[in-house]
């Protein structure tokens, strides 16, 4: 078995508060976009919100890292424009906990 040494690239990390904020503000942004593309367009931009949403596995709270499972949002995600608004919904709960910047 041959194995290549290659850096490995984590798919999601731990983040201060404020990020992780921006991360899910970033993400609803895109899908409230993706609401009104056309179908070619909206893949393209559910796709992103998607990776956005994957990118944070766990929020750091005074010296503590707390787990987000928010893959589950990202995961149930399609691109009919009807099912984009519950995944808003979700989001807009989730920053509604935060405090703001």
């Amino acid at each position: 078995m041959l194995a290549i040494g290659l850096p490995s690239v984590a798919l999601a990390d731990s983040v201060p508060l404020a990020t992780y904020r921006q991360r899910l503000v970033q993400a609803r942004d895109l899908l409230v976009q993706a609401r009104s593309q056309t179908a070619d367009t909206r893949a393209s931009t559910v796709a992103a919100a998607q990776r956005a949403l994957r990118l944070t596995d766990a929020v750091s709270l005074g010296g503590e890292a707390v787990a987000i499972h928010d893959a589950a949002i990202a995961t149930d995600l399609t691109t009919d424009p009807d099912a984009i608004a519950p995944a808003i919904g979700r989001i807009d709960a989730l920053i509604a906990l935060m405090p703001a910047p």
